[in-house]
């Protein structure tokens, strides 16, 4: 999902998801998800590093940088 979409299906099934105390929802963004796809090979050794919020993704075609929000959870 993304844009738009992740609100409409956020809430349609908020109520249900937040009954579970071990779940944690997160948002990526477009961007992010996009940047990542770009990475994706057959065979792709991948480094990910996380540090105050933000996800990066290295590999040999590139690198990403996400940065996902907490819709339920921590």
């Amino acid at each position: 999902y993304g844009g738009r979409a992740v609100d409409v299906w956020w809430g349609q099934n908020r109520g249900k998801l937040e009954r579970l105390n071990n779940l944690t929802v997160m948002n990526l963004p477009a961007a992010g998800t996009r940047a990542l796809a770009a990475l994706i090979r057959r065979t792709m050794p991948l480094q990910c590093s996380i540090q105050d919020g933000q996800v990066w993704m290295s590999g040999e075609s590139g690198e990403a940088q996400i940065e996902p929000s907490t819709l339920y959870g921590r």
